[in-house]
């Protein structure tokens, strides 16, 4: 039995969920290959990456001494029911020799997707030290972010870094995204407090995602008017709603994540 909405209140109508969309076998650039992440991935490599604290300088990583056990448990997150909707990426490119066929791993992207939302926050981590400075970061944060935003019912990307992480913040910059927000002084980076900046992208027009938003404001509102002269128009005595009263409760905050 569906329960009933209260007078004065806005009925929102569920929409429903974004099917998982699984990520090709391969995803290919000009120069990148994106392909699923796989058990066989976590090599002696893998770990130097994450135990490099030049290359998790920027991230929480740097406060974990990670073991292949460690990564076994963080691959098998992204199996099952709770972690399903998640990716986890290989991010390779072509063997430097080019009298060499075949590719090399240099780095990983993430997606975790919240399909009721339909909203997917990316991060991204360039562990090889020799493709630094190259665009290879960037070419695959765009392969992996553009593909996903062709995706059914994923509407916006999210995604955040240090504000002194300028590799990271010129990459969002030049996907597409744009700066939603700052976390004053979050995190401390040896020993001083710094700003997280938040990015996002919508697969719609940023006009359009404008205007939704103002009329959804204005049916909010147009709601809380006539809650409040339902109100009024009661005794005294009546258990009427706040006139100022929301269809629902803004989510906690969630922890950004740190590319």
């Amino acid at each position: 039995m569906t329960p009933a909405v209260p007078s004065g209140v806005l009925a929102i109508p569920a929409m429903p969920p974004m099917p998982a969309t699984p990520l090709p076998p391969l995803l290919q650039g000009r120069r990148v290959r994106l392909r699923p992440f796989t058990a066989a991935d976590i090599t002696d490599t893998y770990l130097a990456w994450l135990n490099d604290p030049e290359v998790v300088r920027y991230s929480n990583q740097r406060f974990v001494r990670h073991t292949r056990e460690s990564c076994e448990r963080y691959f098998a997150s992204f199996d099952g029911p709770a972690g399903s909707a998640n990716l986890f990426v290989s991010l390779r490119v072509a063997k430097p020799d080019a009298s060499e066929r075949g590719e090399i791993p240099v780095g990983t992207l993430t997606a975790y997707r919240s399909l009721p939302h339909g909203t997917a926050d990316v991060g991204i981590l360039l562990g090889e030290r020799a493709v630094w400075g190259q665009g290879i970061g960037l070419e695959a944060w765009r392969l992996l972010t553009d593909w996903l935003l062709t995706t059914p019912g994923l509407r916006k990307l999210t995604a955040g870094t240090l504000a002194c992480n300028r590799a990271m913040l010129t990459v969002a910059e030049r996907s597409g995204m744009q700066r939603e927000g700052v976390r004053r002084a979050q995190e401390m980076i040896d020993g001083v407090p710094t700003d997280i900046v938040q990015f996002a992208r919508f697969a719609q027009p940023a006009a359009a995602v404008a205007a939704d938003a103002v009329q959804s404001q204005s049916l909010i509102a147009d709601a809380s008017v006539s809650s409040a002269s339902s109100a009024s128009s009661t005794s005294s005595a009546s258990s009427a709603a706040p006139a100022n009263g929301r269809a629902c409760a803004a989510p906690a905050a969630e922890p950004a994540h740190v590319a």
